[in-house]
């Protein structure tokens, strides 16, 4: 769910370091990795950062329900409730890619789904606000 780099690859497979940078490339272009860390040649299945997308939102959504008084949840809240392998540079592209993809708003310090304003139900479960 964290990635993997490429040390931690050739630790798994018995192939040359050239040749697993050559099919990380090949499958990176074709949009079946994304890169992470272009240093450590870190990388994750493009499968898996659909999922870890998915529980962004389902968090999102879920802290929306919950709290809909309030604005959103800050991106620091957000990070702890992902996997504990998701790293800074992992969240940053995801929190950035949700953000321009227009599927999470930020707002001064918070992130919220485009749908969620702030409001109340009261007891028979009617909005108000």
């Amino acid at each position: 769910m964290g990635g993997i780099t490429l040390e931690e690859l050739l630790n798994r497979v018995e192939m040359s370091s050239t040749d697993v940078q050559s099919i990380i490339r090949q499958m990176a272009g074709g949009g079946g990795l994304l890169v992470i860390d272009s240093e450590k040649l870190k990388v994750i299945a493009n499968g898996s950062y659909q999922m870890l997308k998915g529980r962004a939102l389902a968090q999102l959504a879920e802290f929306h329900q919950r709290f809909p008084m309030k604005s959103g949840l800050s991106k620091e809240e957000l990070r702890t409730k992902l996997p504990p392998e998701v790293d800074v540079k992992l969240f940053q592209i995801l929190i950035s890619e949700l953000i321009q993809s227009k599927e999470v708003v930020l707002e001064k310090d918070k992130l919220r789904l485009p749908g969620h304003h702030i409001s109340s139900v009261d007891a028979k479960g009617w909005r108000n606000g």
